[in-house]
C-alpha cells in the first residue's frame, strides 16, 4: 500500500472519550507528509538525473570521434572508453544514492507504520479501561 503525503494530510482519527490531542496529531501529520512529499520530490528529480545520464550514456557509446592529424583511431577509441566509464561511473553514484534515500523512505514507512500500530494498541487499551471504568460507575449506582 503506498501512502502519500495527501494520504497522510488526510486521515482522520475518531476521538472517544479523551483521547490524544487532536491539533497535536494533525501537527504531527502534517510534519511527516511535508517530509515524505519532500523525499519523494527528491527520489522524482534522481530519477531523472539518472535517465538524463543514461540518455548521455547512450549518445556517447554512439560517437566515435574522427582522428584529428597525429591522433590515430587507437587514441580515439581510448577516449570514447574512457568517456564511457565516466559516464557509467556517474550513473552508478547517482542510482546509488537513489538506493540509500529509498531505503530512507522504506524505514520511515515502517516506523510510520509502528507508530500507527502502537496509537491503535494505545487508542484500544485506553477505551477498554474507560468503559470498564463507566460500567463500575454504573453498577456502584444500581
Amino acid at each position: 500500500m503506498k501512502i502519500t503525503p495527501l494520504d497522510i494530510n488526510n486521515q482522520k482519527f475518531r476521538t472517544k472519550f479523551r483521547g490524544f490531542d487532536v491539533r497535536e496529531v494533525d501537527e504531527f501529520l502534517q510534519a511527516v507528509a511535508g517530509e515524505l512529499e519532500l523525499q519523494l520530490k527528491e527520489n522524482l528529480r534522481l530519477k531523472e538525473r539518472v535517465t538524463e545520464l543514461e540518455s548521455r550514456v547512450e549518445r556517447l557509446k554512439d560517437i566515435t570521434p574522427a582522428p584529428k592529424g597525429d591522433e590515430s583511431p587507437d587514441r580515439a577509441e581510448t577516449m570514447k572508453t574512457s568517456m564511457l566509464q565516466e559516464a557509467e561511473a556517474a550513473m552508478e553514484g547517482v542510482l546509488d544514492g537513489m538506493k540509500v534515500e529509498a531505503d530512507k523512505l522504506k524505514e520511515e514507512i515502517k516506523h510510520l507504520k509502528k507508530t500507527k500500530e502502537q496509537l491503535d494498541t494505545y487508542f484500544e487499551s485506553f477505551l477498554r479501561f474507560n468503559i470498564e471504568l463507566l460500567d463500575t460507575w454504573n453498577k456502584r449506582e444500581s
